[in-house]
């Protein structure tokens, strides 16, 4: 409703201000009628417009609320730990490492200090299948020098055990030999390779008058 009467008061304050003295009574007389008949036309168009008001409410009213939006949770960025698993090889020869400081006897450890010796040869060894040869002696080594531990630490010379002790360190030292064995022949294959090869390839050379018969 104030627009109604706003508008009119407006025009004719801002006739009043523009108004000179040359204006004639006829133009203050046309800006007077323009504001009767606007102030007209708002009394009319007002109710109309009260009732589109009052609609836009009720469908507002009758509206659901929207479903408040979840952010979507922040990806948090995996950090890898990666955890590289050792393999079967430098597992076994970690454990040798660890019984051979806390074995006393002397015999059992020299054997020890051997198979580390020849665990690293194949580590180093290309082409070897280094795990089919650490499983063969991992799981019965560390098991047997676990025993072999507990039994030094209760410091009990009883028959039973002084017997058991004497049947690990003679296993330990097979062990040991058939280790050095089983090295040895890996590269026993290797030479014999490799010598075959250089025949192949010396045959070669003489073929092509580079080398004499």
């Amino acid at each position: 409703m104030a627009s109604i009467i706003v508008t009119p008061l407006y025009a004719i304050s801002l006739h009043s201000a523009t108004t000179t003295e040359g204006d004639t009574p006829f133009a203050t007389f046309g800006v007077i009628l323009s504001c009767i008949f606007a102030i007209g036309f708002s009394a009319r168009k007002y109710p109309e417009f009260l009732k589109i008001l009052d609609e836009r409410e009720k469908n507002k009213a009758m509206q659901p609320a929207p479903e408040p939006t979840s952010k979507p949770a922040p990806k948090h960025s995996k950090t890898k730990t990666v955890n590289k698993k050792m393999s079967k090889g430098k597992q076994m020869v970690s454990d040798l490492y660890k019984w051979r400081a806390e074995i006393e006897s002397t015999s059992i450890r020299a054997d020890i200090t051997q198979m580390i010796k020849l665990s690293d040869i194949v580590l180093k060894k290309t082409g070897a299948d280094h795990d089919l040869f650490f499983s063969r002696y991992d799981a019965t080594l560390n098991k047997l020098l676990d025993k072999y531990d507990e039994i030094e630490n209760t410091r009990l010379n009883t028959n039973d055990m002084v017997e058991t002790m004497i049947n690990i360190e003679s296993t330990i030292k097979d062990t040991a030999k058939a280790m050095k064995q089983e090295v040895s022949n890996m590269y026993k294959a290797d030479l014999l390779n490799i010598n075959a090869e250089t025949s192949v390839f010396l045959r070669e050379l003489k073929k092509k008058g580079l080398l004499d018969e």
